[in-house]
């Protein structure tokens, strides 16, 4: 009995050292090969964890770029109207020049992405469309005196006018967005982004004036029209920013009051003038 099971042991092993040799063809080309390699457990969890930062890194990219959307709330510092033309001779820098004591606007648009995805997941170039930019302007207090009436009028004595400004317009134009700080390991500093711009649009302006001269006064409502340019950037984070923006262009004005009534001799007209209306803006800049 223990002569059959020592037999059967030998065989067993004999057995086994066979099925863990490699065999060959005809060739010498192997047939069977042993595993170069064992997979262990901490393999395993080192791709699953490599796969899970990969879509966590997806994810935070994401969220970085989300926010294209945009409102701005706008202080103008300051804002002004020149008079390039007022049909009387005075211009150039003889032309009347009026600062805006207050300047408030809001402003909201999109960035839109010209592809896919951001270039190395740090920079983005847009096109802006903005359907609404609305500013009020009130100029009063000012030094200037603006010509009007008879020839005689025409000085240093002029009348005193104030004005003020309610403007609508929409614009479009390049942007470029840049996120620098993305490849740090502080996935908090990612959000940060700068975004610089140069729109063009076109407005439609309102303008009302009060002027006195000793005990006289004069009153006239304007409607002016025109193509302008701004540029400018942001500095945001998340869905929070501050930005700067320069903005000018020349608008001509009609008179929107009937002035061929009596009752109307008292009316202050801007019609046919050329006015540069220029606003430095700071803003506070919202993304949505």
């Amino acid at each position: 009995m223990k002569k059959l099971l020592l037999a059967f042991i030998v065989l067993t092993i004999t057995g086994v050292n066979g099925l863990s040799q490699t065999y060959y063809d005809g060739n010498n080309v192997p047939l069977i090969h042993e595993p170069d390699t064992i997979t262990t457990l901490k393999d395993i969890i080192a791709v699953q964890q490599d796969l899970i930062n990969r879509e966590q890194y997806s994810a935070h990219i994401g969220n970085v770029w989300k926010r294209a959307g945009f409102f701005n709330l706008i202080y103008h510092y300051p804002g002004t109207m020149t008079f390039t033309d007022t049909g009387s001779g005075t211009v150039g820098a003889n032309a009347p020049k009026f600062t805006a004591k207050y300047g408030f606007g809001i402003q909201s648009g999109k960035n839109h992405k010209l592809h896919k995805k951001p270039i190395g997941n740090m920079f983005a170039i847009n096109l802006d469309f903005l359907p609404l930019d609305l500013y009020c302007n009130i100029y009063k207090d000012n030094n200037t005196k603006l010509p009007y009436g008879t020839p005689e009028d025409m000085d240093s004595n002029g009348w005193d006018y104030k004005m003020f400004e309610i403007n609508y317009s929409m614009s479009l134009g390049p942007s470029l967005t840049l996120a620098p700080l993305v490849p740090t390991k502080i996935r908090g500093l990612g959000f940060f982004k700068i975004n610089a711009y140069f729109h063009v649009g076109y407005c439609a302006a309102l303008v009302l004036l009060n002027g006195t001269k000793e005990k006289s006064t004069v009153g006239g409502l304007d409607f002016g029209h025109g193509l302008y340019t701004s540029y400018g950037a942001t500095l945001s984070w998340k869905a929070i920013g501050v930005g700067f923006e320069h903005r000018s262009g020349t608008s001509k004005y009609m008179s929107i009051r009937d002035n061929s009534s009596s009752k109307n001799n008292n009316l202050a007209t801007l019609d046919g003038y050329k006015i540069l209306s220029a606003q430095n803006r700071i803003f506070i800049n919202f993304r949505f």
